[in-house]
């Protein structure tokens, strides 16, 4: 599985927070390694889920979990915000106790 989290209080367009949640998941997918990026791809074409979190310090704590578990992981900053992350690949019962409290994103 590969993760993309977003802040909400961004109050981003659709569109927008689309192309954000895409650059995570890419970013954090390049960052792994070949054998990672094998066994996700080995699924087909692998599963991705859309989280959200209400603030910058939820999605740094969420960012310091994952680099902690040395999980690949990205960030997606634009013009000096910090407005998404991604994880992964990862199983998801690895993941679990980082993801396990965020929304899936509506």
């Amino acid at each position: 599985m590969i993760f993309a989290i977003l802040r909400e209080d961004l109050g981003l367009p659709p569109g927008k927070a689309a192309a954000k949640l895409g650059q995570a998941m890419i970013t954090a997918f390049n960052k792994a390694t070949p054998e990672q990026q094998k066994r996700y791809l080995s699924d087909g074409e692998g599963t991705q889920v859309v989280l959200t979190v209400p603030d910058q310090e939820s999605l740094l704590r969420t960012h310091a979990a994952a680099t902690g578990y040395d999980f690949p992981t990205s960030i997606v900053i634009e013009n000096g915000k910090l407005m998404a992350i991604g994880i992964g690949p990862v199983h998801r019962e690895f993941v679990a106790p980082i993801t396990k409290e965020l929304k899936r994103m509506k």
